[in-house]
């Protein structure tokens, strides 16, 4: 693999090159339609996109910041793929390649060039609604920042999490 000729073919037929990237809002958003959340270990699909769509829900509802940040948050994925997070802690090359694409996204769309903290609670807030509705542990046992799971659990009802977008 020659990493400064490395891509791979996006479903709009375009080549994505990873030391060049430039991001396509359309074939992104149907690729993440297409990724299962908590790498399909839940009850029914439940999307990447939708999982984004609902962190922008939240930005907006609560006054975190640009909602778009939101819907953008997980846009990486779309290119490289969903990887569970205590896995890819172990990935430092995943990790310094995902950030490097995030940083060259953010730039593109005119965002703050880090996650911002408001981002960064609705991401939390977005898992702790998902994992009641979609996982048998309802994450009961999962590290959460304080105030995140009672937060989440405030919240609960309010949010619809599945069936926005059913598999194909």
């Amino acid at each position: 693999l020659n990493e400064d000729t490395a891509w791979i073919e996006t479903n709009t037929g375009r080549k994505f090159y990873f030391r060049n990237p430039v991001f396509e809002l359309r074939e992104g958003a149907e690729s993440l339609g297409k990724i299962c959340r908590f790498t399909g270990h839940c009850s029914e699909f439940y999307s990447v996109a939708e999982h984004s769509m609902l962190v922008a829900q939240l930005m907006e509802d609560l006054g975190l910041g640009d909602p778009l940040e939101g819907l953008l948050h997980d846009f990486t994925e779309a290119y490289l793929a969903d990887i569970a997070a205590p896995v890819k802690a172990i990935l430092p090359d995943y990790k310094k390649l995902e950030k490097q694409l995030d940083r060259t996204m953010r730039e593109q769309f005119g965002l703050p060039l880090d996650k911002t903290e408001g981002c960064t609670r609705a991401d939390w807030l977005a898992l702790f609604l998902e994992a009641e509705v979609l996982l048998p542990t309802k994450a009961k046992d999962w590290f959460a920042p304080d105030g995140i799971k009672q937060q989440a659990q405030s919240l609960s009802g309010m949010y619809q999490i599945q069936g926005l977008f059913p598999a194909a």
